[in-house]
């Protein structure tokens, strides 16, 4: 049995509805019901219908993606809020770790104070020792000749890390601060 011929190409949706538009009447009724084999291309749409469904698609499918972002945002906000306590500790820990490096990178009290012995005049005394909570160790050396105590000090390199501070006057002797910061 040989096919039967396509039927020639519809002409597009625009092209229907300019057609509509000029001829300012209403489409022809339906023809009788085709009694060929081939399916049929579906239920025939008046073109505006048509050209609303086309029109329409576009601004429901940005309708649909602005209502998605909204809620995306939301769930990013809500997630965010909630992370923040974490990522607060986890900043806290990292700062943690930092100072701790740096303390354990710095020589200890007993090895300065070894290395402050070796390097003071024989008429310098050390008077205190200290180290604050942020890793700054404070020495006071109760020296006659500050000028000679700092050359000293500054002559030997695992005291030249120290800073002068300051100084004041002591009993028999100037008290000069000295610093070394943490790394």
């Amino acid at each position: 049995m040989p096919l039967a011929p396509p039927d020639p190409p519809r002409p597009s949706l625009v092209r229907q509805l300019l057609e509509h538009a000029r001829a300012g009447r209403p489409r022809p009724a339906k023809s009788a019901p085709r009694t060929s084999n081939r399916r049929s291309a579906g239920p025939s749409w008046p073109p505006f219908a048509l050209a609303g469904l086309l029109t329409l698609a576009p601004l429901l499918t940005i309708g649909g993606a602005a209502i998605a972002e909204r809620r995306t945002r939301a769930q990013i906000e809500g997630l965010a809020q909630e992370a923040e306590p974490k990522l607060a500790a986890a900043r806290e820990l990292d700062l943690a770790q930092v100072r701790l490096r740096g303390l354990l990178a710095m020589p200890t009290v007993g090895t300065s104070v070894n290395a402050l012995a070796r390097a003071l005049p024989g008429d310098a005394a050390l008077a205190s020792v200290g180290r604050a909570a942020n890793g700054t160790l404070a020495i006071e050396v109760a020296a006659p000749d500050p000028d000679r105590l700092r050359a000293a000090l500054r002559r030997d390199p695992a005291t030249s890390r120290l800073r002068d501070t300051g100084q004041r006057r002591g009993e028999g002797a100037m008290l000069v601060t000295l610093e070394e910061r943490a790394r």
